[in-house]
């Protein structure tokens, strides 16, 4: 499937890989179709930065940051499928810990500045499975301004009794949008739910049905992780700023993503393929009333709005301007952007589903035209401008051809 775009993309890969300039290290790009046929596969640089590093393999192994998000909203729609939990259903019987949710609220009429003191407010809604998997739970993340000014306005009593302080939120559950901690508390779920470690039952229930055997749900440093893929990863590398300023080196990344899945760009392919075709059904990933969840926009009202107005979590391996404004994109309960219209940067088509991870990898499907396509490089930090634009040719012809 050759075109202008994929040609332009080699080249690009080729300059930004060569060894006197060295702005990537490596980047892998795959096309597939509805029937799992691959369509494009290209690698372009090395396996890592030692001397004497062998050339980029098409089936290195990549960690994904949350670009394997996915595979945790999968396995958490398998519990809906198999009628052990509903999407409306209040997981506190599950998790005790969400029972009773506090909202962070500013009372203007305690202060006399008018900013007024931060004070908690139990919540009239419980927290869903639903609310989970669209990050509209309202639950923060430690880091949100709002939560760091409580604990620190609170810190005596967090000091004190940390077990008893109770799980946050910024807003009533389904009244907002965070890309938050939600993912987190949807892992914990699984777990309580199965009884089984969540690597254990992603491997049994998504990883072993599709064939995908490079692939492993445990960080590849873990110690009880796959040697084998160790192996083969790409290796993950940070720019940094040169002596004088003006010019960026490569080294080797201190950290990976935490709990970071890892694949490789085919197996990856394999998950994509099965959302858009019937073998989701027949490897028993998927019913379709989930899948169709998965490509279909979830939120409205202000959730809506405030999703649309974080372009900066999403904006750029998206495509789209960072100062943009009300984009025409939704969310899904793949954990996922939805575009609503064409994307004419990256040249995502409307009805595509997309998202990214910390090291710079893309993947993205569109079920109506029927293809999927994967970027994937190991780079930091994230939506590193070469990377982006190396991205952003690889995908534009990808969805142009």
């Amino acid at each position: 499937m050759a075109n202008m775009h994929l040609d332009w993309f080699e080249t690009l890969l080729a300059r930004y890989t060569a060894a006197e300039t060295r702005e990537v290290l490596g980047a892998i790009g795959l096309v597939v179709d509805r029937e799992g046929i691959v369509r494009y596969h290209h690698a372009g640089g090395l396996q890592s930065l030692a001397k004497d590093a062998q050339v980029l393999d098409k089936e290195a192994v990549l960690e994904l940051g949350s670009a394997g998000k996915l595979w945790t909203h999968i396995a958490a729609l398998q519990l809906v499928d198999r009628g052990l939990i509903r999407l409306d259903e209040p997981v506190s019987k599950y998790l005790p810990e969400l029972e009773s949710p506090q909202i962070v609220i500013r009372d203007a009429s305690s202060t006399t500045d008018g900013k007024g003191k931060l004070v908690l407010q139990e919540s009239i809604k419980v927290i869903t499975l639903q609310h989970l998997l669209t990050h509209t739970s309202g639950i923060g993340s430690p880091s949100d301004p709002l939560l760091k000014q409580w604990h620190t306005q609170n810190s005596t009593l967090s000091e004190k009794k940390p077990e008893s302080t109770p799980v946050l939120l910024l807003f009533t559950p389904g009244e907002g949008w965070n890309y938050g901690p939600s993912i987190n508390w949807t892992g914990k779920l699984i777990v309580e739910v199965t009884e089984q470690i969540l690597p254990d039952y992603i491997d049994r229930h998504i990883l072993k049905p599709l064939g995908m055997d490079s692939s492993t749900f445990s960080p590849l440093d873990d110690s009880t992780s796959r040697p084998d893929l160790r192996e083969r990863r790409l290796q993950m590398v940070a720019r940094e700023a040169g002596s004088d300023g003006s010019t960026t080196q490569l080294h080797i990344a201190k950290r990976a993503p935490p709990m970071s899945p890892a694949t490789t760009a085919s197996d990856y392919g394999k998950l994509l393929t099965a959302l858009m075709s019937a073998s989701s059904v027949q490897a028993n990933i998927l019913s379709k009333d989930s899948i169709d969840l998965l490509f279909s926009g979830q939120l409205s009202g202000k959730a809506l709005s405030d999703f649309r107005a974080d372009t900066e979590t999403y904006a750029a391996p998206t495509g789209l301007h960072a100062n943009v404004t009300n984009p025409k994109v939704n969310f899904t309960a793949a954990g996922a952007l939805l575009v609503e219209e064409e994307i004419p940067l990256s040249g995502f088509p409307s009805q595509t589903l997309t998202w990214n991870g910390m090291p710079n990898v893309i993947w993205s499907v569109n079920r109506e035209i029927g293809k999927a396509a994967v970027f994937a490089t190991q780079l930091l930090p994230v939506d590193d401008e070469v990377a982006i634009e190396l991205a952003m040719g690889f995908l534009k012809g990808a969805w142009s051809g």
